[in-house]
């Protein structure tokens, strides 16, 4: 893990690709905003609508009736024509044009915002899980430490060089070792959740999918650590 989570790693182009909920929100709200940008836009721009029409009547009497008149198209009618509507002292399209792009600007603050905070949490969570990785390698070493002097403890204790003082002090020193490392391994593990969940990759390393979820069908069996096995 140490190889992949490094101090460097949130600069590279691969953390811009990542899924996180913060951002891709961010950015949602600004293509939609800026969908109402282009919609108050047309607002403000000339409207220029042609229309034709084409019809048949006809005219009512005993030689000729109506019906055989529109059959035959003996008297059409057609008209057609422009309008053209100029938005002059609009005063609601503009201040809408101009709140839009108001919200716009804030939007992409908002924006920035979420990409500022996503790196200096992957930075937090990458400097933890360093720190605790360090943390559980030393507890590690001092635990191979502790058993190489019970060990010799064990051994002068054989050949009446220790005390039996000398050996329980270091069962003791090896036992509380021992505890060192289990705190050390919880803590790395949390690490590595919190490191998951500052790059938006936690669901994704864990096999967990939400669609999956919603529909209440498991296609692959979640990667989490105590979870029981698949029944085939």
């Amino acid at each position: 893990m140490s190889s992949v989570v490094s101090r460097s790693w949130y600069r590279s182009p691969c953390f811009s690709l990542l899924s996180i909920p913060e951002i891709e929100q961010a950015e949602l709200d600004l293509r939609n905003q800026e969908a109402t940008i282009r919609a108050n836009h047309n607002r403000l721009l000339p409207e220029l609508d042609a229309f034709v029409s084409y019809n048949g009547s006809g005219l009512g009497g005993a030689l000729r009736p109506t019906i055989v008149n529109i059959l035959e198209n003996d008297y059409p009618n057609l008209s057609y024509g422009i309008s053209l509507n100029l938005p002059i002292r609009n005063r609601t399209a503009q201040a809408d044009a101009a709140r839009s792009l108001l919200e716009q600007r804030q939007k992409e603050m908002k924006l920035q915002s979420a990409k500022n905070q996503a790196v200096w949490d992957v930075s937090k969570a990458v400097s933890a899980v360093q720190q605790a990785k360090s943390q559980l390698d030393a507890a590690l070493n001092l635990v191979a430490l502790s058993r190489q002097v019970l060990d010799m403890q064990q051994q002068k204790f054989t050949l009446s060089s220790a005390t039996v003082e000398d050996v329980i002090t270091a069962q003791g020193n090896l036992a509380t070792a021992e505890g060192n490392v289990v705190k050390a391994r919880a803590t790395y593990a949390k690490a590595l959740i919190q490191y998951e969940q500052a790059t938006g990759t936690l669901l994704d390393r864990n096999n967990i999918e939400l669609s999956e979820a919603v529909a209440g069908e498991v296609h692959r069996a979640p990667n989490i650590l105590g979870s029981p096995s698949p029944i085939n």
